[in-house]
């Protein structure tokens, strides 16, 4: 592979993220299993891709020309999630093509965190890592099946997202869109990451207003670090350092 450093870097935060949420969720459910199905579609999709020898992967390296594309894109999410809500109405406005659930039931606060910012750091990281890079990587391969293919994916969870979250079938409507606006995004920048952080940082900005509307009862500060906190931290640190901050400093 040419140019795909920063997917190699993903690659590594992901097995170690995974491993972790694994570990974090063993006897919690149905967080733990809804985790293993996440790493199954990873791996699944990375060993098809694997054997993938197309002239033109969708591995480039990020910049600040695809991060602000990725930001695009989720203003144009959020543009279709307010217009059909207006329209059909019966949903959370920011949260209408996404999976509802309220703040007491991430899986920060239900798991034990010390904390609001605790709570909030994991599920962040859960976002970014197991359901963005999850999703993404298992609509990617349309680059191996082509466009029409990639198609059931996106309808798939769009059919998934209507049923765990909407009272209204017609949301299925936008969440397809949402997805659609996703692949463009994979076909126009040949950069799987841009599509990941596009997902990771709607889903993450849904969950942070959720947060604001509803606390969870826990104080804001953790007021004794626990283990768990410092590694959580640690991890985070980890993914801001080596793969969102090297693309905000690289112009091309």
């Amino acid at each position: 592979m040419n140019n795909d450093k920063d997917f190699i870097i993903y690659i590594l935060l992901y097995a170690v993220g995974m491993s972790y949420f694994i570990l974090l969720t063993y006897n919690s459910q149905p967080f733990f299993g809804m985790t293993v199905a996440y790493a199954l579609m990873a791996v699944i999709s990375l060993s098809a891709l694997g054997r993938e020898r197309s002239d033109e992967p969708y591995y480039r390296d990020l910049n600040r020309e695809k991060v602000l594309l990725s930001l695009v894109a989720v203003v144009v999410m959020f543009a279709v999630a307010i217009f059909f809500n207006g329209l059909f109405g019966g949903a959370n406005l920011l949260r209408s093509v996404l999976y509802y659930v309220q703040p007491s039931a991430y899986l920060g606060a239900q798991l034990g965190a010390s904390s609001v910012i605790i709570a909030f750091f994991s599920d962040l990281f859960y976002q970014y890592c197991a359901v963005a890079g999850a999703e993404e990587m298992l609509t990617e391969l349309e680059r191996r099946y082509g466009i029409y293919v990639a198609m059931i994916p996106i309808g798939l969870w769009a059919g998934y997202h209507m049923l765990q979250s909407y009272p209204n079938a017609l949301m299925v409507i936008p969440a397809f869109i949402c997805g659609v606006i996703l692949l463009m995004l994979l076909r126009h920048t040949k950069s799987i990451l841009t599509v990941i952080f596009a997902h990771g940082t709607y889903n993450s900005l849904c969950i942070l207003s959720d947060y604001a509307r509803s606390p969870v009862n826990l104080p804001l500060l953790p007021t004794q670090l626990t283990t768990n906190d410092i590694l959580l931290i640690t991890l985070v640190g980890c993914c801001f350092t080596f793969f969102f901050l090297p693309p905000l400093l690289r112009r091309h």
